[in-house]
This record gives structure tokens, C-alpha cells and sequence, in this order.
């Protein structure tokens, strides 16, 4: 007989949410998890906009990552706080950041969040399937002397058809082998652009000089590119022990971080303002390089597929389907790869939608709301003596230095937002008017590839 209803709703959910302990992921893969949705990108599309900034572009990527950083374990202390403060919250696991918004600000914010967090996932999925598209194109270009020109907009319909099966995994638990795969290759395709770019010494190195669009840009890409925020939480839901995950956090932006450094440090000594806004399609032909290309793109494809999950099971949720494997699941899976591919098709270059989705929603997604719903999750804690846990005691509310770091991460997260949403919705309206997207010229799209 259960003398409280509480005791019975804890049971309960206990019961619905046990797993077996094997299927739990541990440190390092939750590492390997976090690096995977970092994937290539700073690799292949962040060096040109860091570039761009001149002498301030290492310290912006510094000071973006180590903020990044900061709210990533702010957001995973935020699920800690919400399972004491409501032990049900483990029912709503499949959409975690709308859940804690959801407890901490109500059912009308935490739809806001659900919608900018699926659409900033769904842009990355679109600019994944334009990196991995174009770079086959560059390979059908180098390796036949540039006598076969196969368009990406045909390579992005046969890429989206052929991931679709991957994309019917259920979340990061089930990606273990794709996971350490994709990591792997991450890192042995680094060291090949690394290669690769220390080949070239004859090109006159020129860094140009700082203004606030560039700065806004790379911004922008900074937040897209190292945005591991809408995924994080479904990452820290298959942990045994979800406390771990600021370990993994850390030690996942110390590999990510360092090679995005490292290639941009190359970049600024052997190619400067020349390198192109897909890094590798600035590079000489080489074996090397095709070999990098071909592993670049197959992690793109990979990446995708652990960076979607968080997306369909929010969709997933919504339409009532089963956790486990069914042919509705894999057909809206199929279906939203597909419309990312239609939508690919109409885009005239991957980086204009990292710096517009970058800017517009993920700033928020990592800078806005993370302080926010830690400072009120923390206040409703201290207020609540005990809630939702038997024998909890009160959380302290943040001192007044840590409330002042709050406050001063939301600020400077609105003021760029706003300025990286601005500088990269102007550019890609200067950019749409002369680079063709595949829908108005397939053609012209290839030709302007290959000439890059």
C-alpha cells in the first residue's frame, strides 16, 4: 500500500524508464558522441571565416568555444536540478530540453524551444548534405582531370537516398559502432588536411583586416558548426551516471577545439586569405587530398545521423510513435531526409545557412536559454525544500559573481545573435542574386562549384 502518491509515481516511472546497464554509454563514448556532432566542420568550412576576422579571429574562436563550454555544462546541470525537482521529467526523455524549459518557464516557451531547436537541427542536416555533395563532385572533377563534372545537386539526391537507412537508428545508444567510426575518421582526415596544407608554399599569405560583418559571420558559423547543444541532452540520457557529462563535455571541445585551432593556424600560415570557404577546395590535387575528401564526406554522412536523432525523436514524440522500431518511424525518417534534400536543392551555399541558422537559432539554443533556465531551476530549488525528491535538500540559489557571469553570457549571446543574424541574412541576399542554386540552374550550380 503506497502511503504517498509520490512514492507510486517514482515507482512508476522507474519501472518505465529501466534499461539494462549494457546499454548505457560511458564517458568516453558520451565523448566520442560530442566529437562526432562537431564532426569535420571546422576542418572544412570554419578556417575562411576565421580568416576573415584577421589578427581577432583565434581569440573569437577561443572566447565562443570556452562560453560554449560553460553553458554545455550549465545545460547538463539543468536535467540533474529537473530530476530533483520533478522525477516524471524522466518520462519526457526523448525531448529533454523542451522538458526542463517546459518545468522551468511553462508549456508556451518550451513549444518556442522545440521549434527553433528541430529547425536549427534540420538546417544542419541541410548544410551536411551540401558539404557531402560538393565534395563528391570535387572528387569526380580531380580524379578525372576535370573531364567529368557530375553536379552536387545530383550527388545530393543520391547521398539523401542512400543514408536514409542509417537515419532509422533510434537514439545515440544505438550508433555505438557508427559513433567510433566517425571519430576515428575525424581525426585521421585532420591530419591529412594538415598535410595537405603545409604542401603549399607558394602562395603569398594575406590576413585581412577585422570589420564587425566578418566578425558577425564567423560568429554565426562558430555557433553553428560547434552547436552540440540540441543533441547534448539526448547524449546525457543514455548515461548511467548523467553528472558525467560535463566530464564529457570538456574533454570532447578539448579534441574538437584543438583541431579547429590547429587547421586554422595552418590555414593562416601557408594560405591566409586564399583559402576558399570549403577549405580542401582550396588545396592542390593530390592523392592525399582525395583520400582526405573521400573520408570528409563519409564523415559528414555519419555525423548526420547521430546529430538527426534528437529532431525525429521530437517529431517522433509528438505523433505518438513507439521508441522502438517500426516502418513509422523509418518512414518519417526517410521522408525528413528527403525534404532536407529538396530543400538542399534550393540553396545557394552550405556556409550562408550555418552563418543564418547559427546566428538566428542556435545562439539562442546555447547562449540565451542555458544561463536562463539554470538560474531559475537553482531558484526554484532553493524555494522548494525537498520537492520532488524524498530527502533531497534545497539547492542555493547562485552568489551574486555567478549570477553576474549569468547575466553577462545572456547579453553579449542577444547583441551577437542579433548582429550575426543580420550580417549573414544580408550576405546571403547579396550572394543569391549571382551563385545559382540547383532548382534554378543545376548547370550553372556545377559550374560554379568547380570553378571554387
Amino acid at each position: 500500500m503506497f502511503r504517498r502518491k509520490r512514492d507510486m509515481d517514482l515507482l512508476l516511472v522507474d519501472s518505465k524508464i529501466y534499461e539494462p546497464a549494457n546499454t548505457y554509454l560511458s564517458i568516453t563514448f558520451a565523448t566520442f558522441c560530442i566529437v562526432d556532432m562537431v564532426g569535420l566542420f571546422p576542418v572544412i568550412a570554419l578556417p575562411r571565416a576565421i580568416i576573415d576576422c584577421g589578427w581577432l579571429g583565434l581569440p573569437l574562436a577561443i572566447g565562443v568555444l570556452s562560453t560554449e563550454i560553460y553553458t554545455a555544462i550549465l545545460l547538463g546541470k539543468c536535467w540533474i536540478l529537473s530530476e530533483k525537482l520533478d522525477h516524471s521529467i524522466n518520462l519526457k526523455k526523448r525531448c529533454p530540453y523542451g522538458a526542463i524549459v517546459e518545468l522551468a518557464f511553462g508549456k508556451k516557451l518550451s513549444n518556442y524551444v522545440k521549434f527553433i531547436l528541430d529547425l536549427s537541427i534540420f538546417g544542419a542536416s541541410i548544410s551536411d548534405l551540401l558539404i557531402a555533395s560538393q565534395n563528391l563532385q570535387i572528387i569526380g572533377l580531380k580524379m578525372s582531370s576535370y573531364e567529368t563534372n557530375i553536379s552536387y545537386c545530383y550527388w545530393l539526391i543520391i547521398i539523401g537516398v542512400s543514408i536514409s537507412p542509417i537515419m532509422w537508428f533510434g537514439s545515440p545508444k544505438d550508433l555505438k559502432i557508427i559513433g567510433i567510426t566517425s571519430v576515428s575518421v575525424v581525426f585521421l582526415t585532420s591530419f591529412l588536411t594538415w598535410l595537405s596544407i603545409s604542401s603549399v608554399n607558394d602562395v603569398r599569405v594575406r590576413i585581412p583586416e577585422p570589420s564587425w560583418e566578418s566578425i558577425g559571420i564567423a560568429y554565426g558559423i562558430l555557433a553553428f558548426q560547434f552547436d552540440v547543444h540540441p543533441m547534448l541532452l539526448s547524449v546525457q540520457m543514455d548515461m548511467k551516471n548523467k553528472r558525467d557529462i560535463s566530464k564529457a563535455i570538456i574533454l570532447a571541445f578539448i579534441m574538437s577545439g584543438s583541431i579547429c585551432l590547429i587547421t586554422c593556424l595552418f590555414c593562416y600560415l601557408h594560405l591566409g586569405d586564399s583559402v576558399e570557404y570549403n577549405t580542401l577546395q582550396s588545396l592542390p590535387q593530390s592523392f592525399v587530398l582525395d583520400l582526405a575528401l573521400c573520408l570528409s564526406t563519409i564523415q559528414v554522412c555519419l555525423s548526420m545521423a547521430m546529430g538527426s536523432t534528437s529532431l525525429f525523436q521530437d517529431i517522433e514524440e509528438s505523433l505518438r510513435i513507439e521508441p522502438e522500431f517500426s516502418w513509422r518511424r523509418a518512414g518519417l525518417r526517410t521522408g525528413t531526409v528527403l525534404l532536407a534534400v529538396a530543400l538542399g536543392e534550393a540553396v545557394p551555399r552550405a556556409e550562408l545557412l550555418m552563418g543564418l541558422v547559427g546566428g538566428a537559432l542556435t545562439g539562442q539554443l546555447m547562449f540565451l536559454f542555458p544561463p536562463l533556465l539554470y538560474w531559475r531551476l537553482r531558484a526554484m530549488s532553493s524555494s522548494t525544500p525537498g520537492y520532488g525528491s524524498i530527502g533531497t535538500a534545497s539547492t542555493p540559489a547562485p552568489d551574486r559573481t555567478h549570477h553576474l557571469v549569468l547575466v553577462a553570457v545572456v547579453a553579449v549571446g542577444l547583441a551577437a545573435t542579433f548582429c550575426s543574424t543580420y550580417f549573414a541574412f544580408r550576405s546571403t541576399l547579396q550572394y543569391a542574386e549571382f551563385v545559382p542554386s540547383c532548382l534554378i540552374n543545376s548547370t550553372a550550380a556545377s559550374e560554379f562549384v568547380s570553378q571554387v
